[in-house]
């Protein structure tokens, strides 16, 4: 895939690895969930309250970091996350209760935002030819990483190795990352389509108003007029990137898109639960069949790397929404071991389509301004989802829970699909790629 001027192979390497060490450090607690809700004694109600707690820490953050990525930082942001999610996992790992765990699910929502929002952006900008193709790519990366997780979890438990050395290696994993991303050069951010002030362009942004602000400081500290100043012009550069994002249509659709889509991957969140305690799966069952749900997602990504056949991204997506709507059901309530696993394979390679359309084509919509866009889906998290299913889970039961929310959800996806084929959604044909290209 053609590079950017002046972008590096290493930054590209680092950026992929943004995803893939959130995948493979998210996805050990997501897969050891059984073991872990059996070994504290947690209630589906306390389960979701970590996922939530997740979550509420980062929409309160993540729209501040998001803001970041639009004028610069972003090696310091990308090293903060992956020193961050490697400390919480480390945490998680030496937890004995429910409070230490659920600092430790704390500590990765405050950081894995900073760190993967950024790789984000510094991928598709460093791609600017082909941002469906770099994030196709960098999704199947990162699946390797989500491929990694259940499948150590099988092999330390079919060892009868500790499950919390896992955790604590990974975590280690995520600080080594860090020390390589501060040894990465980074390009300045893509300007903006209109002028707007930005700290890495101008230190003094508004450079005819600092005397005024200095001298409203005082003669005695000038430098708190300069500080002033540019405070200022951080804080209207946020606004103003905001209003952009928010008053372009494009974006607006994707933005729709991508909240629809947090609410249809909720219920994932408990899989390894339901696998566990509904299915009849040990833990080392349930780390079997999360290697071959993310082996189906690997494949899907390729696919979607190179072409799909030429379909374009709303026929794509509406099509896999309707397979969804019949296939989800049917995997919940086919019985037999064997149902999970050959209902689970397409399942998995149908979700995995939505998210690197969805989130290469939100950032692509508003160049320059990628960072405001990420702060408004930052807030997606305020909804209690994880929570709430969890609450319901306790009530009318797992199963149910699952089938209602998921199927109310895809309902929610497929009309926001027509909608966006009326109202001028995207309908390019998705461009194969070759995966061996010099430069790629």
């Amino acid at each position: 895939i053609p590079r950017a001027p002046g972008v590096e192979a290493r930054l590209v390497r680092v950026g992929l690895a943004g995803r893939f060490f959130d995948e493979l450090l998210s996805g050990l607690p997501s897969v050891l969930m059984p073991t872990i809700r059996a070994t504290l004694g947690l209630s589906l109600t306390q389960v979701g309250l970590l996922e939530q707690a997740l979550y509420y820490v980062a929409a309160v953050v993540e729209p501040g970091f998001a803001l970041l990525i639009d004028i610069g930082r972003r090696p310091w942001l990308m090293a903060f996350g992956a020193a961050g999610i490697g400390l919480a996992v480390i945490t998680m790992g030496l937890a004995g209760g429910l409070g230490m765990l659920l600092a430790g699910y704390a500590l990765y929502g405050l950081c894995s935002g900073p760190l993967t929002h950024t790789a984000d952006v510094v991928l598709v900008e460093a791609h600017p030819e082909a941002p469906d193709r770099i994030f196709a790519r960098a999704t199947a990366i990162d699946t390797l990483g989500a491929l990694l997780a259940p499948l150590s979890v099988a092999l330390v438990f079919w060892l009868g190795w500790s499950w919390r050395g896992l955790m604590v290696g990974a975590g280690a994993l995520g600080l080594l990352y860090a020390l390589a991303i501060l040894g990465t050069r980074f390009p300045a951010p893509r300007p903006v389509d209109a002028p707007a002030a930005t700290l890495d362009r101008d230190p003094s942004p508004d450079r005819d108003a600092e005397p005024k602000h200095a001298a409203s400081a005082g003669p005695s500290d000038p430098a708190r007029g300069r500080r002033r100043g540019r405070l200022r012009a951080t804080l209207a550069t946020f606004r103003a990137n905001l209003g952009s994002v928010l008053s372009d249509p494009a974006a607006r659709r994707w933005l729709v898109f991508l909240f629809l889509l947090e609410l249809i991957e909720a219920p994932g969140r408990f899989q390894a639960v339901w696998l566990s305690e509904a299915a009849g799966m040990g833990q080392g069952l349930v780390g079997a069949y999360r290697v071959v749900e993310m082996l189906a997602t690997f494949l899907a990504l390729i696919a979607l790397d190179r072409g799909l056949g030429g379909a374009d991204r709303l026929t794509l997506l509406r099509r896999a929404s309707w397979l969804l709507l019949l296939l989800y059901p049917a995997w919940l309530l086919t019985p037999g071991l064997a149902a999970r696993f050959l209902l689970g394979a397409p399942l998995a390679f149908l979700m995995a389509l939505y998210w690197p359309i969805g989130r290469a084509q939100a950032i692509a919509s508003v160049p320059g301004r990628a960072g405001a866009l990420t702060a408004l889906t930052a807030l997606y998290s305020l909804l209690p989802s994880s929570l709430g299913l969890g609450w319901l889970g306790d009530r009318i039961g797992l199963t149910p829970s699952l089938l209602g929310v998921y199927g109310l959800s895809m309902l929610g996806m497929l009309l926001a699909l027509a909608w966006m084929g009326r109202t001028g959604g995207d309908g390019h044909p998705a461009q194969p790629v070759d995966l061996a290209a010099p430069g790629a």
